[in-house]
């Protein structure tokens, strides 16, 4: 930690910087679930803390990476503030776009279905994390554990089916969002 007095959200515990053993195995993480773009090389403090029932790991104090369970795996989905971060300096893209409809609800939690699906970019699998765009703005939304592969939800697109595609893990404004 550094010798500042830095006000730190009540369920952000353990807080400390990475040690050269924690940094390998984040550096695995990452290139091992394909998120080699969540690039943290302008980071000149990466940390790590327990918040709630998960992990974190912080960048100059900027939530990171959320490590979560789900269904007794471990889910690894990056935070929003970072990949706006990313997204602004052109180095984010994302994996779904979808309508100001599909945004309000995944504003509200809700999970994303197929009607407020705009386009699919990019190739990922059934239980892929993916993240989401607003249409209009392109700025990454909400970030998602895929419950269904990229080729089926184009095919889903294009047919005009119904029914819930991708499970919402954090969004804008959520309490992740806010804390962190």
């Amino acid at each position: 930690m550094t010798g500042e007095c830095e006000e730190m959200p009540a369920q952000l515990r353990n807080r400390h910087s990475l040690s050269k053993k924690e940094k390998r195995k984040l550096q695995r993480i990452l290139s091992e679930k394909l998120l080699a773009m969540l690039d943290y090389s302008d980071c000149s403090l990466l940390e790590i803390g327990e918040y709630n029932s998960g992990i974190v790991y912080l960048c100059d104090s900027q939530c990171f990476l959320l490590v979560l369970q789900y269904q007794g795996e471990n889910l690894y989905v990056p935070c929003l503030k970072r990949l706006l971060h990313l997204f602004r300096k052109g180095i984010w893209r994302g994996d779904i776009e979808v309508d100001r409809g599909a945004v309000q609800a995944l504003m509200r939690g809700a999970d994303l279905m197929v009607p407020g699906i705009r386009n699919v970019t990019g190739y990922f699998n059934n239980g892929d994390i993916v993240v989401i765009l607003d249409e209009d703005s392109k700025a990454p939304v909400s970030v998602g554990k895929a419950l269904v592969s990229s080729e089926d939800l184009k095919a889903m697109v294009s047919s005009k089916s119904h029914g819930k595609v991708v499970l919402n893990l954090h969004y804008v404004g959520d309490q992740v969002w806010k804390d962190l």
